[in-house]
């Protein structure tokens, strides 16, 4: 079922510029940096490196869900600790939620990949961040029996492949052999948020996740534009996925600070999540 929502805010996929940028506020929030969750292949499979990400927690303990959170940077930069994925992590965090922000692998780590992942620099690092999220899936399932996404930008790309269809991604590599893919299978994800993100090559199917799409109107980032979230929605549309589109109107790409009728863009992935 497709909602579509309007939001009136005030407010290429490598290097844009954010338009628009919040502080963490670390107020009820506890904070555990540099966790590893799982060791990736670098350099075409001859290193491996340590991917680690950042717990964020409310003080009064007491979290049962997680939500992983994956930052974007068009998959030649970024990192989990800017200071809009902190602010992102606190607010759920305050909302009940034990939340990991991950990093994963860049072009610039050289990350080997499937034949149909090997067209340039670019695809075979989307490939490796998908798998480097589905590694912290199976990492967090082992103590979270419920598990929400949220990615933003190139993160969210990252994100969708992860949840598109993890088991048939996994089998399909092409005698690849990848220091996460021995891993235990991934819990299923019961909610997804993508944040001015796209879907960059992934294939649908009806299992993918309950998904909150939002996004500005004046985004035009090539493979993160608006009419790509359009066409995110529309396959979830056709799949009878659950799902709704919340355009921001007039904001650009990372309207971090864009209104929206929950409170913040933060306040809006909470209210999806809640409840499921």
């Amino acid at each position: 079922m497709k909602k579509l929502l309007i939001v009136f805010s005030l407010a290429m996929l490598a290097g844009c510029p954010e338009t628009q940028s919040v502080r963490p506020d670390f107020t009820g929030v506890d904070m555990f940096p540099n966790i590893a969750f799982a060791k990736s292949w670098t350099n075409q499979g001859a290193q491996q490196r340590t991917l680690f990400c950042d717990g964020y927690a409310p003080v009064d303990g007491g979290a049962v869900q997680c939500v992983i959170v994956v930052h974007g940077g068009g998959f030649d930069g970024g990192n989990r600790g800017k200071p809009e994925i902190q602010w992102l992590c606190c607010v759920l965090a305050r909302a009940g939620f034990a939340v990991y922000s991950i990093d994963y692998r860049l072009q610039s780590d050289n990350p080997p990949a499937p034949p149909a992942w090997q067209t340039s620099a670019l695809t075979a690092a989307m490939d490796a961040a998908s798998v480097d999220v589905m590694a912290a899936l199976r990492w967090a399932g082992k103590s979270f029996t419920k598990i929400h996404v949220i990615g933003e930008s190139a993160g969210a790309i990252a994100a969708v492949q992860a949840c598109a269809d993890p088991e048939s991604f996994m089998q399909d590599r092409d005698g690849l052999v990848d220091a996460n893919s021995a891993l235990p299978d991934a819990r299923p994800v019961v909610s997804f948020v993508s944040l001015w993100g796209g879907t960059g090559l992934a294939e649908f199917n009806a299992t993918f996740p309950p998904a909150r799409i939002i996004h500005g109107t004046n985004d035009t980032t090539a493979g993160a534009s608006w009419f790509d979230a359009l066409s995110f929605s529309t396959q979830l549309e056709n799949l009878n996925v659950d799902h709704d589109l919340m355009l921001l109107t007039g904001a650009g790409h990372g309207a971090w600070t864009a209104g929206t009728k929950y409170g913040t863009v933060a306040d809006a992935a909470v209210d999806w999540m809640k409840g499921r």
